[in-house]
């Protein structure tokens, strides 16, 4: 992962998280569709090379803790907090808005908001549709070619 992405990820968890914060009431954990968001933009963070005391200050213990391989650990934190097949669905959506957002006015945020998720988007590969992001060293299955 690029440290810009890492940073763009970073950015967007910290903005989604106090966003949530102050829609809850004062000293309540977010809930419901915030609280999902919450846990998708800390898994896509994750995901992107944050370093884990930024989503949790126990999360570092946390993954330490994990009996697997060290290169895995992140993976598997990250994936405790959201399945890829729920986060990256959200990213998918941010992406577009951000776009749209830029479509409709051409300010030089709207601009530095779409490249920052486009660029996060495809870092994680999920740009398309949001395909399953296995961990490190473990690669999807390819299909059989048929001989011709």
């Amino acid at each position: 992962m690029t440290p810009d992405v890492t940073h763009h990820a970073a950015e967007a968890f910290r903005r989604i998280e106090a966003s949530a914060l102050a829609r809850t009431p004062s000293g309540q954990t977010p809930t419901g569709e915030a609280a999902r968001h919450v846990r998708a933009w800390a898994a896509i963070a994750l995901h992107c090379g944050v370093d884990p005391a930024v989503i949790h200050p126990e999360a570092p213990e946390i993954m330490e803790q994990r009996s697997t391989w060290p290169e895995c650990r992140r993976w598997l934190l990250a994936e405790d907090y959201c399945p890829s097949r729920i986060w990256a669905p959200i990213l998918t959506e941010a992406r577009e808005r951000a776009i749209s957002r830029y479509e409709a006015g051409r300010t030089p945020a709207n601009l530095a908001s779409a490249r920052k998720l486009i660029a996060i988007a495809e870092a994680l590969r999920s740009g398309c549709g949001g395909r399953h992001i296995p961990p490190p060293g473990l690669q999807p299955a390819q299909p059989e070619r048929k001989a011709a």
